[in-house]
């Protein structure tokens, strides 16, 4: 299942047992006449996202048949799928910065670290964690703008991991 598709299904769990009957165009509009106009809108939005080459998605039916509450709900479905489930999944070049994605500069990106010290034992500053970065020893930013440098939270929270196993391995070792 794409994650677009499970985004949808989390809001609206009804359209589970839906998924499937995109096969014939007679079983098609029967599940269809079952469910109210934005319910038809998600639905259809999910047989695009599970078989994008044998079903289209009308972006009119946004304007035309879903509340417009759900708009930016629908548009962050569709840019999950392109980013996740398709085209851009493995081009760190592409990034679109949405209200629940936290990207950290290196003043946050040090300050989480900080906190966290217990796992590490180190005291990271800007400029130590500058020079990990001119080293290699610390992830590339996942976005660059202005010159200023940005980390995924999911980037932080991955290298905090790796230097917390490092110090395991140097306590088992001594």
């Amino acid at each position: 299942m794409k994650h677009a598709t499970k985004k949808v299904l989390d809001f609206f769990p009804i359209l589970t047992e839906k998924v499937p009957n995109y096969d014939s165009v007679l079983l098609e509009e029967t599940t269809l006449n079952e469910l109210n106009d934005t319910e038809q809108v998600f639905l259809k939005l999910i047989w695009f996202f599970e078989k994008p080459t044998q079903n289209n998605f009308n972006l009119y039916d946004l304007l035309q048949y879903i509340d417009k509450d759900w708009l930016p709900f629908a548009l962050e479905c569709i840019v999950t799928f392109f980013y996740k489930d398709n085209y851009f999944e493995n081009n760190r070049n592409f990034s679109i910065i949405t209200n629940d994605t936290e990207y950290l500069n290196q003043a946050n990106f040090t300050k989480y670290l900080n906190e966290h010290k217990d796992a590490h034992e180190k005291k990271f500053s800007r400029a130590m964690l500058n020079t990990y970065l001119n080293r290699g020893i610390i992830p590339e930013p996942d976005l660059e703008i202005a010159g200023t440098k940005y980390w995924l939270k999911e980037t932080c929270e991955k290298y905090l991991k790796e230097i917390s196993i490092d110090k395991i391995k140097v306590v088992k070792q001594d």
